[in-house]
Order: structure tokens, then sequence, then C-alpha cells
């Protein structure tokens, strides 16, 4: 039997803090505790995590094991040498111990018993080990037995709760949450962090996996309820319950309400890792391989932030831990950088190249040694900014420089590349670490751990974060009962005989006493001429403080007690200086922590407790981080799944390392542990609606043999694949077993990977079926239908296999005659003689009353016409026609058919158009200028100009140079002089700018400004300025003829009544932008502010209580308070855009150069657009098209995606595309024809998602609309 040993207490692993202690085998030198000596040592109040060495678990666990069986398990699992498996103690629950993979250590005879499955713990219900009996109940997946839960971000309630129900009493809720306390310590605990939370049912059940709620929403502030909102999954029946629980004065209260699954999403984000296609949680996150990390490979992207404390700039230390097991050979891998790629010798540059690590600092060498492949190492460089920089490898201190010359402010954190894509790492990173200070040599051996520097648990005092303590413009005292060496009136101190002592009057050491963690405490002293030592003193607690030779006294203390800070002077100090009042206190400790157990694909968890979350770039084709596992101790494929996926029809290759599912071979076990979460159960029944709805699988677990076949029930199936990424579809067992459908209606619209359809698809006679049910799958080969009775279209399928054709026709079940519309490529195989198998099939079809045809879309009527559709000039009807957008086959469109717009919304009768060009740029109104002329070239001279009637600015040129050299000269003399440290030439100074009018002899100067001061100039002295005959400047006026008269400004009116210049408009951009950009708020925010406060402030700031009390989440707080009102009466809504555009649009003047021009040139262009017809008029010429007015932009955008990947879900962007135009997304910035004031117009700001009266003086993008 083997026995526990205490290793390295005081430097052992955590994991997110427990204590770790390594299990060993016995010998007669060795120091043993037991593990409840070990419990009493550290204090009850903290987890253990134990590593014991174990093997992996095979039947011979199971509760009828003889006692023999069972001491030769457990036998092999202590004397394996290589596993290891985190451990955890449950104080509550006997005595037992709980390992997250799989494993139960009993207290008193320290087996390891039990197994792990369907995320329930099982214990046998009797076990024998040698001499001794005991029994155990089985243990639920519950709070008591989940304690490691907590230490993987994870929370986990008690199955009571899957009770609770609208009409359950106070009493019964109470029962089933535990209580009170109980109730209110989780609500405090969830409050304070993010977790994902897990709730089980009886293990005995059937189904184990029963439920995985989520953490939605919980309520608690001044004079609210306490309340928990739980978003609750049932697997088994696919239904989703919205469970919120109230408790107020020690009163329950419960309600239930279902949710739709489209809603789920929106209510969980920023709540848990959602998977990104359905919104829901991962079950990864909460199995145990969670918390097995050991690494993480980067080659596909980085890790990558620039949240500003993270980019130090004083004093710091930067650790590395990486496995050198592959590179490309002669290439560049970095392992770590705070400068962007053309910077990167300016700060910390730590890379590879083949069997060599380098660290460079400030363009200096730290390091340059020689690596092994397959070993790890560690690399650590300190950071002294008054001092000197060191590298080290694996503890050893290689190389220092005490030359900052070269160094520049961090700009980013990148680790494994640069997120530009650049120099990734393709070893494996095990972890990293940040600290505030540089450390010293014994620190940095103390982080080597003895050759395992990935198993290093810091110390609590170096665990950040902890607060500044501000203790400047203090006054120092004498201390009574010294020696006085302090005048304060001079504020000097003078030393004689080494006595005396002064001390700072701040009374509220507490606060550092409470954070127990190490302080730099500093003071500069003037004027120091003395000697000897000066000591900082808390509490009679003194520690040596060094005085450099710029006069900066520095000290370390720890464990500060209650009470002030002091300065007394040590023996041998003489002299007389001059002491500052400020004295800085400042912790040091680990800003930031990246260690295995806070791995996930798309981010590297901040273990330090400072939340400083990694986020994963990942290169321009996509992907996640590769994470590094230890070898499972549970199964052959590493997942504790394992067992589930066989029961579901998986197969395991031990060989290959892979799965099959059915026929589908090479399946990873992350991907399928997808499948199995996406698909198991999920198509047995006889409803299949939206099942697999956006799944992102390749295959799916195929239907049970007993739920389908030939005189099966008939299945409603609609939606059931569609938008998936399935490339394998099985609607049966196997090939030649069908699927009764009902309703197959969209069934695989858009799965653009989808290639086969394993299983027959029997349709019933009465069958509900459309055109989309194999709308967009370009993969698509082969299936199998029986039964057609209607017409069905493969137009965007060209790879449809001649089988599957065969199959359709011969099993057909029309009576009246069909059309099997196909893409053009199979049409021609079809229709080509000398192509005799598929001509057969035609022939045969039309046997049978069934025409093939090809197409490029579907006509819909005017009426029926909508947003995403094509509005075409059809030559043959001489009218103007729309084609359905969904349908649209550009390539396949007849020359019959012209273009014309694509429509963005309706308005009753009107069909609202906007033009397929990629939009162009203008500015909203002209720029101003003038002329400069009589200067001599030939002699040279100095040209005085004066702007906004104040600053004179002076141009000396040289004798013979050109008109355009002293254009130039000019032009750049605006882009580099500076009035109150702005130069002329940006937008906010003028936006001055020159350029040569060599056929006249003269400089033209422009300016692009908003602010009308600045955009005054003259000509003091060398030159002769002309003007403009109307000498309008029409970028800071007002145009006249647009806003009522009298008025000078114009809002818009958001949805909560405030009017404001700007208002949500693009949903998703909004929301992106101010759940990380709005308002902190220091002051309380009502309902109907003009303030909009960002996400965190909403779910936790003390002054955002009334929202949260309106609004169930962030997301419907921002829509329901900032978002443009629509439709509205007021302001910038009523305006037309087709009036504004005529009335100024056709605005013009003469120019400097004497040529008419436009005073608002994006008015004009739309004037100016025209889409012709030869032959026809459509009214859609020159002059039919105008710039939207506020209100038509809003609908023109308010449902524009943000990128390329979502144009199928966009319709007016998805037409776009198919006709090869550019899209236009939602955070394009385009202009309305709407005046905002004298130097404002509204436009769609590109920066977060609004309507924006913005300066009108910039280039925007101009987008045209029309109507039918």
């Amino acid at each position: 039997m083997a026995n526990y040993k205490i290793k390295d207490l005081q430097q052992a692993q955590t994991l997110n803090g427990a204590v770790a202690l390594e299990i060993q085998d016995g010998d007669s030198t060795s120091t043993f505790a037991t593990l409840d000596q070990i419990a009493e040592f550290l204090g009850n109040t903290t987890p253990v995590v134990l590593l014991t060495k174990a093997g992996p678990i095979d039947d011979s666990y199971l509760p009828d094991m003889s006692a023999s069986e069972i001491a030769a398990a457990y036998d092999r699992i202590v004397a394996d040498p290589i596993h290891t498996v985190p451990v955890v103690r449950i104080p509550d629950n006997g005595g037992q111990y709980l390992v997250p993979s799989g494993y139960g250590v009993h207290a008193d005879t320290k087996a390891v018993i039990g197994y792990y499955a369907s995320q329930t713990y099982v214990l046998p219900s009797s076990l024998t080990l040698t001499s001794e009996t005991f029994t155990l109940s089985r243990l639920p997946y519950t709070a008591s037995s989940m304690e490691w839960a907590d230490l993987l971000n994870n929370t986990a309630l008690p199955s009571g709760y899957l009770g609770i129900d609208s009409d359950s009493t106070s009493e019964e809720i109470s029962a089933a949450v535990g209580g009170v306390d109980a109730f209110r310590k989780l609500c405090s605990k969830l409050l304070r962090r993010n977790c994902i939370v897990v709730v089980s049912t009886d293990p005995a059940a059937a189904n184990r996996s029963a439920s995985i709620p989520v953490i939605v929403d919980v309520k608690r502030s001044v004079g609210l309820p306490l309340k928990i909102t739980l978003e609750i999954e049932y697997i088994s029946s696919g239904k989703y319950i919205a469970l919120t629980i109230t408790e107020s004065g020690g009163t329950f209260s419960a309600t239930r309400t279902s949710v739709s699954v489209s809603d789920i999403p929106v209510a969980l984000a920023g709540k848990a890792d959602l998977d990104p296609a359905t919104g829901f949680v991962k079950s990864s996150q909460i199995a145990p391989l969670q918390g097995r990390q050991t690494g993480v490979k980067t080659g596909n992207g980085c890790f990558f932030s620039d949240d500003a404390q993270l980019l130090i700039d004083g004093n710091k230390t930067f650790s590395v831990v990486f496995s050198h097991n592959e590179y490309t050979k002669g290439a560049i891998h970095l392992l770590f950088s705070d400068h962007d790629y053309s910077t990167l010798s300016k700060g910390i540059y730590l890379y590879t190249i083949d069997d060599y690590v380098y660290l460079i600092f400030c363009g200096k060498y730290l390091l340059n040694d020689k690596i092994e492949t397959g070993k790890v190492y560690q690399v650590i460089v300190t950071v002294d900014k008054q001092g000197e920089a060191v590298g080290y490898l694996n503890s050893i201190a290689r190389n220092r420089t005490s030359d900052f010359a070269a160094y520049t402010a961090p700009v980013g954190f990148s680790l494994g590349g640069l997120k530009t894509g650049q120099l990734k790492y393709p070893g494996i990173i095990l972890g990293a670490r940040l600290f505030n200070y540089a450390l010293t040599a014994s620190e940095v051996a103390t982080l080597w751990n003895g050759g395992e520097p990935e198993r290093y648990m810091l110390p609590n005092y170096q665990r950040g974060p902890f607060s500044d303590v501000s203790l400047k413009n203090q006054s120092w005292t004498n201390v009574s009962g010294k020696t006085t060496p302090y005048d304060e009136s001079t504020r000097t101190v003078t030393y004689t005989d080494g006595g005396g002592a002064m001390q700072d009057c701040y009374t509220n050491a507490n606060k550092m006493a409470a954070q127990r963690c190490v302080y730099r405490l500093s003071v500069q002293i003037h004027g120091y001429t003395g000697k000897g030592t000066l000591y900082i003193i808390n509490n009679q607690k003194g520690v040596y403080a060094t005085i450099d030779d710029d006069g900066l006294a520095v000290a370390y203390i720890k464990d500060v007690e209650k009470g002030s800070l002091f300065f007394r002077g040590g023996e041998g100090i003489i002299g007389s200086w001059n002491v500052d009042d400020d004295l800085h206190v400042e912790p040091i400790y680990c800003v930031a922590e990246y260690i295995a157990a806070g791995l996930l694909a798309d981010k590297w968890r901040d273990t330090s407790g400072a939340g400083l979350d990694l986020p994963y770039v990942p290169t321009a084709t996509g992907g996640t981080a590769v994470l590094d596992y230890q070898q499972s101790l549970l199964t052959p494929s590493g997942s504790p799944l394992h067992d589930l996926f066989v029961a579901a029809g998986a197969v395991w290759d031990d060989t290959a390392k892979s799965w099959t599912v059915a026929d589908y071979t090479g399946i990873d076990t992350p991907t399928m542990t997808k499948i199995y979460e996406q698909s198991h159960n999920v198509l047995n029944g006889v409803d299949w609606t939206s099942k697999l709805l956006y799944a992102t699988i390749p295959v799916n677990l195929p239907p049970r043999a007993d739920v389908t076949g030939y005189n099966g029930a008939l299945t409603t199936a609609r939606s059931a694949f569609a938008g998936s990424t399935l490339e394998k579809a099985y609607i049966a067992v196997n090939d030649d077993t069908a699927a009764g459908l009902i309703d197959c209606r969209n069934l695989f619209r858009s799965c653009s990977k989808l290639k086969t359809v394993v299983g027959v698809i029997l349709l019933s006679d009465s069958v509900a079926i459309n055109t989309e049910v194999f709308a967009y799958c370009p993969l698509l080969e082969r299936v199998r239908i029986r039964n057609l009775r209607s017409s069905l279209t493969f137009a965007h399928s060209p790879l449809l296999s001649l089988e599957s054709l065969q199959y359709l026709v011969e099993n057909a079940g029309n009576t009246a005659a069909i059309t099997v519309t196909v893409h053009a490529d199979v049409y021609a195989k079809l229709t080509d003689p000398s192509n005799a198998e598929w001509y057969a099939v035609n022939a045969a079809a039309q046997a049978r009353q069934i025409g093939f045809a090809a197409t490029w879309g579907a006509f819909v009527e005017k009426d029926a016409a909508t947003v995403g559709d094509l509005a075409v000039y059809d030559k043959t009807a001489g009218a103007i026609r729309f084609v359905k957008g969904a349908t649209l086959s550009a390539a396949q469109l007849p020359e019959s058919l012209t273009p014309l717009a694509v429509v963005y919304a309706r308005q009753g009768d009107r069909v609202l158009i906007a033009q397929l060009d990629k939009p162009g740029i203008a500015t909203w109104a002209y720029r101003y200028e003038v002329a400069l002329s009589g200067f001599d070239l030939a002699a040279g001279g100095t040209i005085v100009l004066r702007i906004a009637s104040t600053y004179d600015i002076s141009i000396t040129y040289a004798a013979g140079i050109s008109i355009a050299q002293l254009a130039t000269q000019i032009d750049n003399t605006f882009k580099t002089y500076k009035i109150l440290n702005v130069t002329l030439s940006a937008y906010d100074r003028g936006g001055w700018s020159a350029e040569a009018d060599e056929t006249d002899g003269r400089v033209v100067i422009s300016s692009r400004g908003y602010v009308e001061t600045w955009t005054s100039i003259d000509v003091v002295s060398g030159a002769t300025l002309t003007r403009r005959a109307d000498d309008r400047n029409y970028m800071v006026s007002l145009t006249g003829v647009l806003l009522d008269e009298g008025q000078t400004i114009e809002y818009i009116r958001r949805k909560n009544g405030v009017n404001d210049r700007k208002a949500g408009m693009n949903f998703d951009k909004f929301l992106q932008s101010q759940s990380v950009d709005g308002t902190t708020p220091t002051s309380n925010i009502p309902l109907g502010s003009a303030t909009i406060v960002n996400q965190a402030s909403f779910e936790t700031s003390e002054f955002c209580a009334e929202l949260r009390a309106a609004y169930a989440d962030y997301a419907s707080y921002l829509f329901g308070e900032h978002m443009a009102e629509y439709p509205s009466t007021y302001g910038a809504m009523l305006r037309d855009g087709r009036t504004n555009t005529a009335k100024i649009g056709r605005l013009r003047f003469t120019d400097i150069y004497g040529q008419s021009k436009p005073c608002y040139p994006a008015a004009a262009a739309a004037l100016e657009y025209g889409v012709a017809v030869e032959g026809a008029t459509t009214g859609l010429e020159a002059g039919g098209w105008w710039l939207p007015s506020v209100e038509e932009l809003y609908l023109f955008m308010k449902d524009r995606v943000l990128a390329a990947d979502d144009v199928e879900r966009d319709p007016v962007n998805r037409t776009l595309v198919r006709l090869g135009k550019a899209p236009v997304y939602g955070d394009t910035p385009l202009w309305t024809s709407c005046e905002g004031s004298y130097t404002h117009a509204f436009m769609s700001f590109r920066q977060d998602g609004t309507m924006y009266s913005y300066i009108r003086c910039i280039g925007q993008y101009m987008i045209f609309i029309s109507s039918l």
C-alpha cells in the first residue's frame, strides 16, 4: 500500500490555488504524512490536490470484482510511474476524495475506487479491499461531490433545482436549493464571476447527462430581492426552460417560462464560453478533461492582448516555459514579444531558430543558447530600469545590459506569434507569467522549481491583483521621544548622531496589512550628503533602504501591520537633506499568470485573479489553439465520454487514434465530442424539426433502427439539417433504410459542405415540400429520393450524381407532369446525346412525365418582393420584374434580364431599392479654396499667412524654385506646423493643403476643416490672395434649404425618448462596440438617460440597478433604450431623401479654377447616377436616384452583417455577392442627405454602428437609392 509524502509544500503546484502534494511509493527513509495530517496542517478551508500516479480504469473496477482483483488493480495504479491525475478532497463528504478524471480515494484505506461516466461520479455500493470492508453510497454529480468544479471555474448545484416549478412553495424551493444561506452564498459567488453551472439528476437515471443549465443572470442591489435565472437544456427532449428563483427576506418564489432556441445565445452572451455555432455551452467545459491541459500549440495563430495592464512600462519580469519539439528549419519562431513586427528589438523579443533560443532586449542579446529538441525550457527576463535587464535560461543568468537607449514602451502582449500572422511558434508553450517588478536571482531560481517550472505554485503574497496604496502629499512629523532631526518649516532633516526619526502621517496602514503582499516603498531625498544606513520602520520592524546616486531611497517590506510608516536614521548617518512629501507605496506581484489549467481553444485564462485573459487570434484562414493534454487515464481515446460514444455507435481505432461513425472515418476526439453533443438522440422520434439546424459537425450519429423504416411512423423534418456543416448526413442507419417524411421543407437548405445523404428519403403522398429542400448545396453528390410527386430543384448542385437522378426517376410517384430543376452543368449532361447514360435518364424521365430544366432563379410578383430580391428589367416583358434573391444564380441569368437594383425594404406599396454598384466616396460639402500669386520665384522671398485671424506662419522659399516646388513647400508647412500642438493639416485646425496651378502660375490653398475659426486665411505679406467669387465655405455653413427657418441643429430620437446627435442603427455593431466602449458610470444612471453604459457596468455596477431591474440583459437594455426610434415623428427621421437631394444636389458654384462644381458633391453624385437599359426607359436613369434620408439609411443599414462569413444570412449582401458585386457591411460609413448643423451631416458611423451627425469635411461612402 502506498503512502502519501509531502513534497515541496511551499512550492507545490496548484490548480487555481489549491495546494498540491505528490503521492509516492514509500521507502524506509522518507517522511510521510497521512491525508488527515496534511488537511490539519493546511487548515480545513484549503482544498487539497493530490497528484497520484495512476493507470487506466478497466472492467475490473465494477462492483462485483473480487478482493484480489481490486488489490491487483490498485497495485497497477500505484506502480505506474508515468501518469498523474488531480485528486480533490471533499471536506464535507465523509472523508471521500474525488478524482475529476474518474477516481475516488478513500480517506482510511487510500484505495482508488469508483469511476466517472456521463457527468456522474459513481461509487460501487460496497467494496472489500484486503481485510477491510466499508460501505459507500452512490454519489451523484452534485455540490457535495463537486468541490473540484469550483477549481475549474465551474459551479455545481444540487439536483433539487430541477424539481422547482412555478407552483412550488417557499418551503419546497428552500429545501431544493439547500436553504437561504446556501442560496445567498451561491448567488454571491456567481455575482463575482461568470460560471458554468452543472445540475445532475439521480445518477441511477437512464440518461445521466440530462441537463446542463447555465447561469444567465443574477441580480442583487439595494431595494431589490435576490434573483437567479437559469437557462436549462434538456438534452433528452430538446426543450428549453427558463427558471427564475427569487429570495426576499427568507421567502422563496419561482417562475418557469419557455425560451425559444434562438433567444438563448443572446441571453447567455458573456456568461460562459459558448459554441459559436449553436450558442450553447460546450460539454468540454465541464468534462474532466478540463484541467488536464499541459500546453498549447499556436501554429495557426497566437495569444494576444493590448490590455494596458499587460503593457508594463516600468520594472517587470516575464517568464515563459516551453517545449522545443518542433520547428521549421531556418525560420524565426516567436515565443514572446511586447512590440509589433517593425519594432521587435525595442523591447522583449524572444524567439527560436532551429536549435537555438535568442532573447533580445533593447537591441542587446541576453540569450544566445543552444537547446535540445524534446526538452522543457524556462526563459526569464528581469527588467530594472534603474539598473539592468538580465536574461535567464533555466534559472541561470546568461547575459545582462544596462543600456536602455533603444527602449520604447510596449504596444502588445504576443505569445506564440504575432497577431499579424508572422513568426508563429510551432512548439508547445506550457505557461507564462508577468510580474510588475524585477525578480531577484533567488526568486528566478525558485520559479525553476528544480527542473519542473510548469508545476510551480505561486505563493499567495505574489498573487494579485493588489491595489496601490496612495500616500501622496503627506506631512512628515517627528516621532515623539526621538531626537528631532526634521524641521517642518524648511522640510529639512539634519542627522548628527544617527538618532531620531520622522514618520508619515498616514494612519490607514490597515489597507496594506489586509492585502498581505510585498510592497516597494520609496521616497525621494534631495541634497543628501551623509553616509550610513537608513531604515523604513513599520511597528518596530525595520528594513534597510538603499539610496541610489539620484537620492532615491527604496526598501521592500512584507507583512505590514497596522500603524504608521516612518524613516529613522541608522548608525553613522550624518548630513542634511530634504525629503519629498510623497511616500510611494507600490505592491509588487504577478500581474498575469497563464498556466496549463487555464487553457481553452479560444483563450488562455489568467489564473492570477486579475482577469487578464489572453484571446486567441487565429491567422487569416482561421483556426483555434491546439491544446496538448496529458494522456487520459480513463479511456483509450482520452475522453471521459468514450463509453458513451461507443454506446452511440461510434468505433474507436486505437491504431489510427481516431473514431469512425458508420463509415465516416478519421474523426479526432474533440470532433467526436461535438458530434455526440449535437447529434446524439436528436433524430429519435417523429419530430426532427430544426434538430440539426446550423450543426457544426461533419457527420451525425445515425438514428436508431427502430425509429424509421418503410412502414415506420412519418417524420416531420422541416429544416432538420439546414445551414449545417455536415458532409455526410444520416437520415437512417444505412443506405437501404428509409425515413418516412411528411414535411421536408428546407430539409438540407444551405448545407454548404454536404456531399452524401445516407438512407432513403421516403416522401409521403401528402408531403409538405418546397423548392428549398436542397437549395444552396454546392457539393451535393448523392441522395436517394422515393415517391417524388411534385417539382423539385437541385439548381445549386453541379456535382449531383447520375445514380441520384436514376433512383429519383425510377422511384418517382407522380401522377402528373413535374419539373426537376438542375444545375446547368448537370443539365448539359442530361441533354447530351453522346453521353449515353445521362441521356437515358432524361429519356426515362420524360416517359414518366418528369422534365429536367436549368434555371437562373425564380420571379416573384412586386407585391411579394422583399428584402434581398433583385429588381431586373425584363426585355421580353418590357417591364421591371423581381427575381427572388434566395433563388438567384447570376451565372445563369439570361441576357434578356438586366439587373437594376436590390430591394432593401418595403414601406407599404413602395419597394425601396439600392444601387448594385460599389459605393463611391465623396465629401458631403465642397472644400474651401483660395489662390496665392504675386511671388518672385527667381529672387526667392518670404510669404506670411495668417490663420484663424491670429496666427502668422512664415514660409521662406529659395530663389529659382518652381511653382510646383513652392506648392509642395507650403503643403509641407501645413503638415508640420503646429498650433496648440496640432498641425494645420488636421481637420480641427482647418485641414489646410496646397497644390500647384501651373497654368496660371498660382498656388491653390484648400481647407477641409470643420471649425469655422480655423478655416479663415489671409496674406500678411509676400503674396497676393485671390478668393472665389462666392467666397463661401460650404463645409462650415448651413445649406439654407434643408433645415427649417431659424433652425441651426437637428437631432434624432432614441427609443428611450432622448434627442441626440447619435442613436443606434446597426444593432450587431452597436452591441459589439458599446458593450466594451460604453461608459463606466460614477453616479446613478436612470432609465431615459443619454449615457450608454458598458456591459460590465450594466451587469455589476451599483449605479445601474434601475437598468437591471427594467431589462433582463445588456442586449435588451441597449436595444430598448438607445436604438433609434423607428418609426419616428421627430427630427431628422422626418426628412425626405429625394427632396433633400433635389434641393442641394443641383446647387453649384465656380471654383478657383473657373470650373463649375457642385456645392454638395455627395448629393450631386446621386443625381448623376443612373442605370441605363438599351432601348428602354425604366425610370432608373440619371435623376431617378437620390442620397438616402436618415430613415432610409436606417432601413438600409439596420440588418447588414459585419463580415463575409455571414453574408448568407444577409439577403441584401447575399444578392450583391452572387452578382459579383461588393458587399456593403453594417459598419460601412455612408452619407445621408440630411443636415445636422453648420458643420455636420448625418451618416452611418463606422466605429459604433450608430446614425450620427458627423463632420461633413471627410470623404465617406455613398449609397444611392430609389423606389418602385
